[in-house]
């Protein structure tokens, strides 16, 4: 038997974090087992689904190398809700034929007050299949009056509905805790996702569905309706939630939750999807460096955590700082947004960040003379400086110069180091001065100068 797994997201925002963790566990899944790794976007969401994010869902996908076996035609997606409609309306008469679903037109303020006596009774707030009970007659009139009605599954009649979970193992929900018979489709005709997610696993013989664990109890109500439709169950696989501080699942909002916000503050693919590896799962080994094929070869599904994962930014940052070491030039210089030559090579040596590295890139490119502030500007010392730099550095360059500046100052230290740092670059903090001078030109240095000097006789 084949094994088939998708990649589900919806086009409705910018793709969390959560969705590129489930791509990644999906495609190492498929490869593991000689299977397919296919690309489904549910674009269910009229309103909020955008092509927009669609593009930059098939965009990070190829940018992270999790690219489908199955749903990806010349950078667009195959399968989308919206070119579907023919299949899910042969469902729907299925069902309706078979006795599964009804029309319900309930308003939502008689849903409103149906839920406040059942709280207020102490009874699990559902929908108690009213609409279900309707006589022939009252049906008709309502129909002949033009009534919006949505339609909803019948809930099986029994305790419960269970299944084995490969993270979360047995898993059991009362079917009174599923808040009654459900809607697959809506008054404006649009269905609803357990409906279409169901159609398309069955159609697509999904055989393992790796997913969010907050889709955990939507699970009990999936398999009422591959029952309904003689449906092949999938094994089901759900992965920890990613949290916070605070312990509350990541937001799109905060940091580290929007994978596109993270490869434009320059976190490189590689090292992002290194990381995710590691979020909510251990795989017997020490090693935390991994290339994709180390990844593949020792990936082992059952060995997922069912308790939440934390998200660490320091973490993903070094994580990045060892892949701005170790990825070609090239790459690099992409990721970077900076020419691929031998002066960003060298600065893997000093940079951790990307702003590090774009920062000491145009200082020392591009002869950027910065001014100081007036709060960390020792005039003595500096006067100081450009007095050996006139008298003694004109026939010298780079370390030469820094070399004789610590000779000839007689300084030594925080005092000599510091201050000399603040003069050539305008900050307190940065790359080694010994790599500055390596790197600085005469001319650069002499502009440098030539501002101090006009800086301290103000």
């Amino acid at each position: 038997m084949t094994i088939n797994v998708r990649f589900a997201p919806s086009p409705t925002g910018s793709m969390h974090i959560g969705n590129l963790r489930t791509a990644l566990f999906n495609k190492l899944f498929a490869l593991k087992h000689n299977g397919n790794f296919i690309l489904r976007v549910e674009d269910s969401d009229r309103e909020r689904s955008s092509a927009l994010y669609e593009k930059e869902i098939i965009d990070i996908l190829k940018l992270t190398n999790l690219i489908p076996d199955k749903g990806l035609v010349n950078d667009r997606a195959l399968f989308l809700n919206s070119n579907r409609e023919e299949l899910y309306l042969a469902k729907f008469n299925e069902l309706l034929q078979k006795g599964f679903i009804y029309p319900c037109f309930c308003s939502e303020s008689q849903l409103d007050e149906m839920r406040k006596n059942q709280l207020e009774n102490g009874i699990y707030p559902h929908y108690d299949g009213r609409c279900f009970k309707l006589d022939d007659e009252t049906f008709g009139k309502k129909i002949e009056n033009g009534e919006n009605c949505v339609y909803r599954f019948k809930l099986p009649e029994r305790e419960n509905i269970s299944f084995t979970d490969g993270v979360f193992g047995e898993k059991e929900f009362p079917v009174e805790s599923l808040g009654g018979d459900f809607i697959i489709r809506r008054t404006d005709g649009t269905w609803t996702y357990n409906f279409t997610v169901v159609v398309d696993d069955i159609d697509m013989n999904i055989t393992d569905v790796v997913r969010g664990v907050d889709h955990l109890t939507n699970t009990a109500r999936q398999i009422a309706i591959y029952e309904a439709l003689s449906g092949k169950i999938p094994n089901f696989y759900h992965l920890p939630l990613i949290v916070n501080d605070e312990g509350k699942k990541l937001s799109k909002r905060e940091s580290g939750g929007s994978v596109t916000e993270l490869f434009n503050s320059g976190i490189v693919p590689e090292a992002l999807v290194n990381y995710l590896y590691f979020l909510g799962y251990k795989p017997e080994s020490e090693k935390e460096i991994l290339s994709f094929d180390e990844m593949l070869e020792l990936f082992d599904i059952t060995r997922i955590s069912k308790a939440p994962s934390k998200w660490d930014n320091f973490k993903l940052a070094w994580f990045n700082e060892e892949y701005f070491k170790t990825i070609p030039l090239e790459r690099l210089g992409k990721v970077l947004e900076l020419p691929s030559d031998e002066l960003l090579s060298e600065l893997r040596t000093e940079c951790k960040k990307r702003d590090e590295f774009k920062e000491w890139y145009t200082f020392l490119k591009e002869d950027k003379v910065s001014k100081i502030s007036e709060n960390i500007m020792e005039k003595d010392i500096f006067e100081l400086f450009i007095t050996i730099f006139e008298e003694k550095c004109y026939d010298k360059n780079g370390v030469e110069i820094l070399n004789t500046i610590k000779k000839e100052s007689g300084l030594k230290g925080k005092t000599l180091f510091h201050n000399l740092r603040v003069f050539i670059t305008g900050m307190e903090d940065g790359i080694s001065l010994s790599f500055i001078f390596s790197h600085i030109s005469k001319e650069h240095l002499k502009k440098i100068f030539d501002l101090r000097k006009k800086q301290i006789s103000l």
